[in-house]
């Protein structure tokens, strides 16, 4: 899958054409943006390419010299090289009657080369592979699993497992690229998996990656797992058990993987508590549980989007349902306590078309049953 490949000013892509090709634009652009100072027709005394010798590629350029000594430049045009220009203050004689009536004048500021120390100019390339030693911004996805320890069945602890299927997986998230002069790249994703084979184990997975140190360090946040399955578009079991806690990891810059990767799930409103150590200790660290974790680069970030709102004012948001994080639904905030949220009710496909007019969007019997009949429109990527 494409992804955007940043090459700053300076840098060296590939095959080293696009950055050549880069520079030519701003040092044109330099030369013929500014207006402080002059660069006019090679002026008498200005030695170099001799604009009556032919050239043979177009915009190619030559040193000269200018009549104070200092370097020019010529560039080759329609053929023929064209006179010195030369970077000087305006005399009077120059802004006066000093320069001929034809001489075509370029104003560009004296030795000011600060544009060249900018790091935010850059300029986007496509490649589908990442590159060699970086800590590359884009889409990972993995596994994750380990045991927790709830007080539904303490001190016995029950597996967790969110298994990497195909189109599927139990962890996901897009690492952002670093702001200019940062080494830290953030991170913001999913989780989903099981808890005993059976119950829904999800939540959020956030935190930043220290490119310079390959360390990565996060948390697990809105966490929950639940009795009984949740349906297709109710996301949180009304027998619900919330954590969060710490994740780390290391980041291997060859193979664009997240290794090592720990996690450890606290419910503290239970009396856990995170653990000096892991894996957990149920009787020291109480409530909760802990594992592994490993993802790897996929390719672009991945944004799934949705309307801001129904055509009847209800607020949606795009959230992964149970056919996995690369599935998620329009869904808005349920009114129904111990539920987060939920889709548009319906009996009827017109119904639906009220609430997303012209998006053919189908009216679902969720479970066969006829008990749970909604909206269903599917987040676009």
């Amino acid at each position: 899958m494409p992804t955007s490949h940043i090459i700053a000013l300076g840098s060296r892509d590939p095959s080293g054409q696009g950055t050549a090709r880069a520079w030519g634009w701003v040092a044109t652009a330099w030369l013929c943006a500014h207006a402080m100072w002059a660069c006019s027709e090679q002026p008498d005394g200005a030695s170099g390419a001799n604009p009556s010798e032919a050239c043979a590629r177009q915009n190619a350029t030559e040193v000269c010299t200018c009549q104070n000594g200092a370097r020019g430049r010529s560039v080759c045009s329609s053929g023929s090289w064209q006179a010195c220009e030369c970077s000087a203050p305006l005399s009077a004689a120059q802004a006066g009657a000093g320069a001929p009536a034809s001489t075509p004048t370029v104003i560009v500021p004296k030795d000011d080369l600060s544009g060249n120390l900018r790091t935010d100019v850059t300029f986007p390339w496509t490649r589908t592979t990442p590159d060699k030693l970086s800590c590359e911004a884009g889409h990972y996805e993995g596994s994750f699993a380990g045991l927790y320890y709830s007080r539904l069945n303490w001190p016995v602890p029950f597996p967790v497992t969110g298994i990497d299927l195909p189109g599927q997986p139990g962890l996901q998230f897009d690492m952002q690229p670093a702001e200019p002069g940062e080494t830290t790249l953030k991170v913001n994703g999913k989780f989903d998996g099981l808890a005993d084979l059976v119950f829904p184990f999800r939540g959020d997975f956030v935190g930043e990656l220290d490119c310079k140190t390959g360390k990565f360090v996060g948390r697990m946040l809105n966490g929950d797992y639940a009795i009984g399955p949740r349906d297709l578009v109710i996301l949180e079991n009304p027998i619900h058990f919330a954590f969060e806690g710490p994740v780390s990891a290391d980041y291997d810059k060859i193979t664009h993987t997240f290794v090592n990767g720990t996690w450890d799930a606290v419910e503290p409103a239970f009396g856990g508590q995170p653990a000096p150590m892991l894996p957990r200790d149920p009787l020291r660290d109480g409530i909760g549980g802990s594992g592994v974790w490993s993802t790897g680069w996929i390719g672009a970030p991945i944004a799934y989007t949705c309307p801001d709102m129904t055509a009847d004012g209800l607020p949606l948001a795009c959230e992964p349902g149970p056919f996995g994080l690369n599935k998620p639904f329009c869904v808005y905030p349920s009114l129904v306590p111990g539920f987060r949220a939920d889709a548009p009710g319906c009996e009827t496909d017109a119904e639906c078309d009220r609430h997303f007019p012209g998006q053919h969007v189908a009216c679902t019997d969720i479970n066969g049953d006829g008990v749970v009949v909604r909206c269903l429109k599917e987040c676009s990527p």
